[in-house]
């Protein structure tokens, strides 16, 4: 079985180096952390007695990464932030040993440049302000509150429990709203169908008959044509023909929406008026305030 040769820290913030068989990486990690120690550097032992005698590594390369940071990753890093911290590590060599570990990434590439800038010296919480896509303003607020009032294992510990609730909280909401979506989109497609399919062969037949229609029926026509032009058809006399500009207005209407709401969740004021949209939604609106509620609350706790 493979000998790999690690280096980890135990429950006094000391450093620790031994060796241990395992079948992988994944393996030995798990035994290492099965012991109370919190592995920082895990190689095959050839690898390790190379590196060594090896010369120092150049600057660590950033790999591409798109995208946010995931809340899962972030609950991770917190926790194990707070964990280090309160060991009695640096906070330097706290982010050194977390960067080393975390998967190739939108958080490895974010953490290169904090610990790079708190090398430099700036606080945690400056150096984490300029990556607002990973951390938003609650968090690096709340890491200022615990660098001044010098508690800040306390905070990350507080601010790993409070967004893996945020994250359960969401993930009910979310829940909560899955079934009256499934239902309108359900509902609109059947509505879709009717005015596509169905209503123009009554409206055929009504035509034909020279019946004269009521007023909510001519409205339900009415409709159907709209619908049928939306999806590039137009009726003519008792027959439909396609007609390709209203369906590239159609596309370029969608588009433009598209584009527009994108738009809008890029600027302040555009976020602004998504927010009142959404809380005064039906069935959306009411779980959305109670979801702002509750976060409120307990950030001010």
């Amino acid at each position: 079985m493979p000998v790999f040769a690690y280096k980890a820290v135990d429950s006094r913030a000391q450093e620790v180096s031994d060796e241990v068989e395992a079948a992988s990486v994944e393996e030995a990690s798990n035994i290492i952390k099965g012991m109370g120690y919190f592995p920082t550097e895990i190689k095959p032992k050839a690898a390790g007695a190379a590196g060594q005698a090896a010369a120092p590594a150049g600057p660590k390369k950033k790999t591409f990464a798109i995208g946010g940071v995931k809340n899962a990753e972030l609950v991770q890093f917190t926790t194990q932030l707070s964990i280090l911290i309160d060991a009695g590590l640096p906070i330097v060599r706290s982010l050194q040993i977390l960067e080393s570990q975390v998967k190739p990434g939108v958080l490895k590439n974010v953490l290169m440049d904090v610990t790079e800038d708190v090398e430099g010296g700036s606080s945690l919480s400056e150096a984490m302000s300029r990556h607002p896509k990973a951390f938003d303003s609650l968090y690096t607020n709340l890491v200022r509150a615990g660098e001044v009032g010098g508690v800040l294992d306390t905070i990350m510990d507080r601010l790993a429990k409070f967004l893996e609730q945020g994250q359960k909280l969401r993930n009910k909401v979310k829940g909560a709203m899955v079934y009256p979506i499934v239902i309108g989109c359900i509902a609109l497609v059947i509505v879709s169908a009717l005015m596509i399919f169905v209503v123009p062969q009554f409206e055929k037949v009504f035509t034909e008959q020279g019946i004269d229609m009521p007023a909510p029926t001519k409205a339900v026509m009415a409709l159907s044509r709209w619908s049928l032009a939306r999806v590039g058809l137009v009726r003519v006399g008792n027959d439909l023909q396609y007609e390709a500009t209203n369906l590239l207005i159609s596309i370029g209407l969608v588009v433009a929406l598209v584009g527009g709401f994108i738009v809008m969740k890029k600027t302040a004021g555009g976020r602004r008026a998504l927010d009142w949209l959404k809380i005064r939604l039906p069935i959306i609106g009411p779980v959305t305030r109670k979801s702002i509620v509750t976060r409120f609350c307990r950030t001010l706790g």
